[in-house]
This record gives C-alpha cells, sequence and structure tokens, in this order.
C-alpha cells in the first residue's frame, strides 16, 4: 500500500478518523467526573442535549455564522483548572478511556505508515493536552489546537485554533520535498487536502455517502 519515492509526511486527523469520538467533549467530560464538578458537567451536557435550547443555539450559530459557540463554551468550563490536574486527567483519558473508540482500519494505516519509515504527525483541532498523549502513545509527532494557560492556569479559551488553518500550521514542514498523505473525515481540511499528493477521506459511521473530496481522493467507509 505504501509506494513511491519521495520521503512522506503522512497526517491523521484525530476525531471521527483515528478515534469513533469527539476527543475535546470527552475528555472535558472526563475530567469533570474524575474532579466531581457537577456544575461544568451540566454546562456542558447542556451544550450537547437534542433536548435543551442551547443544542440549537449553538447548531445555528455553527451553520449560519460559522462560530462553534458549544466547542467555546465547553472549553470554557476548563477556566480555572489547573495545569497539572488536565495533563494528570488527559493521560487517563487517553490511556484507559479511549482505546475503546478506536478505529481499527486507521490505527492499522497509521502503523503501516511508521513501519515503512514515514513520518506520522497527527494534526488535530482537538486540545493540545489530549493530542500530546495520544501521540506519545502511538510513537508520532503531533500538532493541535493550543489550550491557553496564564501561571499554570487554564484561562478556557484557546491560544491557537487549528480549526480550518491546518496547512497553515504544517507550512513550514512543506519546504522540505516532503510528499503529503492526509487522511481525515473533516471538511474543514480542505485547505490541507489542496496542498495533499495523496488524500484518503473516512466517512464515519452512520453518516451518509457524501464524497465531498472529489474523485482524486481514497474513501474509507467505517
Amino acid at each position: 500500500m505504501v509506494a513511491g519515492n519521495l520521503p512522506r509526511l503522512v497526517i491523521f486527523d484525530l476525531c471521527d478518523t483515528l478515534y469513533d469520538t469527539n476527543t475535546t467533549i470527552g475528555f472535558v467530560r472526563h475530567y469533570h467526573s474524575l474532579q466531581g464538578n457537577q456544575k461544568d458537567d451540566h454546562v456542558v451536557r447542556r451544550w450537547l442535549s437534542r433536548r435543551s435550547p442551547w443544542f440549537y443555539i449553538g447548531a445555528i450559530a455553527h451553520r449560519l455564522l460559522g462560530s462553534d459557540v458549544a466547542r467555546e463554551r465547553i472549553i470554557a468550563t476548563l477556566a480555572g483548572k489547573p495545569k497539572a490536574e488536565l495533563t494528570a486527567a488527559a493521560r487517563d483519558y487517553v490511556r484507559n478511556i479511549l482505546p475503546s473508540r478506536a478505529n481499527a482500519p486507521l490505527q492499522e494505516r497509521l502503523a503501516s505508515h511508521r513501519e515503512a519509515g514515514d513520518r506520522v504527525m497527527l494534526l488535530s483541532s482537538s486540545l493540545d493536552v489530549v493530542v500530546a498523549e495520544i501521540a506519545t502513545l502511538l510513537g508520532v509527532d503531533f500538532r493541535a489546537s493550543e489550550l491557553g494557560f496564564d501561571a499554570e492556569i487554564c484561562t478556557g479559551k484557546l491560544k491557537q485554533d487549528l480549526t480550518g488553518s491546518k496547512a497553515v500550521a504544517i507550512r513550514d514542514l512543506m519546504d522540505s520535498g516532503l510528499e503529503l498523505w492526509v487522511y481525515t473525515d473533516n471538511r474543514s481540511d480542505k485547505d490541507l487536502l489542496a496542498i495533499a499528493d495523496r488524500a484518503s477521506i473516512v466517512i464515519p459511521r452512520g453518516s451518509p455517502d457524501v464524497r465531498w473530496g472529489g474523485d482524486r481522493c481514497e474513501y474509507i467507509r467505517l
């Protein structure tokens, strides 16, 4: 499956690609559960529940304004939390909770690329505290949205968000003549697909078979 002569940079998206879950939401809820933060978890649940008006407010804002208000509010529940606590919770989440949500076909692809000597990188809009732990577990590089901290206390905001700007995030790597392979399910990664030499679009379970990447892409149905 791995062919060609140029050295390769192989990019994997995380949520709904390597794992069948949203790792930001999963981690935040796991952290609040560990700490017994019932009030904060209630805030998270109201943005996720279809029985809550906040769910529809978030959905409308995302569709009409392109603003992911729900994600912002969920991340905001981490404000005031110590970095050490968040890092420990991320490690526990990745080691003990996340493996059950792994998408085996994509995990196998990643392992195959590693064995072939390709440079493999996780490039995700998920939180860096989580993605760093996953990258360590899988033995690969990563770049991710950066959670803000002030004196080791979380600000509840992103210092840097990779959503829609992943191509910019790896611009420094593309000057070295690498062949770029991309695995993603995410339409916001179109900037990345535009510069990719090869792209594999993941169609998550339960999603319609929409081939939004065009005819030149491989499609992986989970």
